[in-house]
C-alpha cells in the first residue's frame, strides 16, 4: 500500500521557512483533516494526493518492503539482476549458488537503484586493485567470479526500497519529502481558506482572507520556484531516467 511522503509537520516547515506563519491546527485539529485526510473513501488529503501524484509522475512507489526471497536463475557472468520493483536494494542479507551458502561479504551491490549485484574480485571491492587479497575461490585477477548458469539455481534475500540507517524502517527520501510538502503548501496558498480550512485556513492567520488571485498574485516567485523544484526532484526519481 502506498503511504503518505510527507506529515503536517513538513508542511509546516516550509511554510514557516518562507515566511509564512501558519495556525496551530495545521499539526492538530481541522486542519490537519485537509492536509491527510479523513476515513470517508470520498475525502481525500492534500497529502495523500500530492503523494499519488508524485508516485504517478515518477512511474514508480516509494515504499518500503521489509525483505524479500526469491529464486532466479544464473546467467554465468559477474553481474546479476535482482528484480527490486522498482526500489533500491538496501540490505543483502543472504545469497545461496545452487545449494552452496556465500557470504554476502562477496557480493557487492554494484547498483542499488537498478537492483544489480557484482561478485567481488577482493574482500574489500567490486573490482581487482593490485595489493588487494582475492576473494575465496578466485586465483588470479584473470580469474573472474561468476554466478553459475543454471535455471533456478540461485536464492537471494534482500531488502528493497527506501529505509533509514538502520535498513529496517520506511524513511521518505528528503528530496521526496521536499517535493511534496511544497507541493500541499502551495496547494493551501492557492486555497480559500474560508472554504477549505472552514473558516480558519491553515495560512490565514497572518495574511488573512486569501482567494486564489490573492494568494497566485502574492507569492507568484515561491510557488513558481516551488514548481521548479517540484519537476526537479520528480526527474530524480522517475523511473527510467
Amino acid at each position: 500500500m502506498s503511504r503518505n511522503l510527507c506529515s503536517p509537520v513538513d508542511v509546516r516547515m516550509w511554510l514557516s521557512d518562507s515566511g509564512i506563519k501558519v495556525t496551530p491546527e495545521m499539526d492538530l485539529g481541522e486542519d490537519s483533516d485537509l492536509l491527510i485526510g479523513v476515513t470517508s473513501p470520498f475525502r481525500f488529503g492534500l497529502i495523500q494526493m500530492a503523494s499519488r501524484r508524485f508516485e504517478i509522475e515518477c512511474g514508480r512507489a516509494i515504499d518500503f518492503c521489509v525483505s524479500q526471497s526469491i529464486v532466479i536463475s544464473g546467467n554465468g557472468g559477474n553481474l546479476l539482476e535482482l528484480p527490486v520493483n522498482n526500489l533500491p536494494i538496501v540490505t543483502l542479507l543472504g545469497i545461496t549458488l545452487e545449494g552452496s551458502v556465500l557470504d554476502v561479504g562477496e557480493i557487492f551491490v554494484e547498483d542499488a537503484e537498478a537492483g544489480i549485484i557484482r561478485r567481488k574480485f577482493s574482500p574489500t571491492s567490486g573490482f581487482f586493485f593490485y595489493g588487494e587479497p582475492l576473494a575465496p575461490g578466485v586465483t588470479s585477477r584473470f580469474d573472474m567470479p561468476r554466478f553459475p548458469k543454471g535455471a533456478g539455481n540461485i536464492q537471494v534475500t534482500y531488502t528493497w526500497g527506501f529505509a533509514d540507517s538502520t535498513g529496517t524502517q520506511f524513511l521518505s527520501p528528503a528530496p521526496v519529502v521536499e517535493a511534496v510538502s511544497k507541493n500541499v503548501a502551495a496547494n493551501l496558498l492557492y486555497m480559500d481558506p474560508a472554504t477549505a480550512g472552514r473558516g480558519r485556513g491553515a495560512v490565514s492567520e497572518s495574511i488573512g482572507y486569501i482567494s486564489k488571485n490573492f494568494g497566485q498574485w502574492r507569492y507568484k516567485g515561491l510557488l513558481d520556484k516551488w514548481d521548479r523544484d517540484w519537476e526537479r526532484i520528480v526527474n530524480m526519481y522517475r523511473l527510467g531516467v
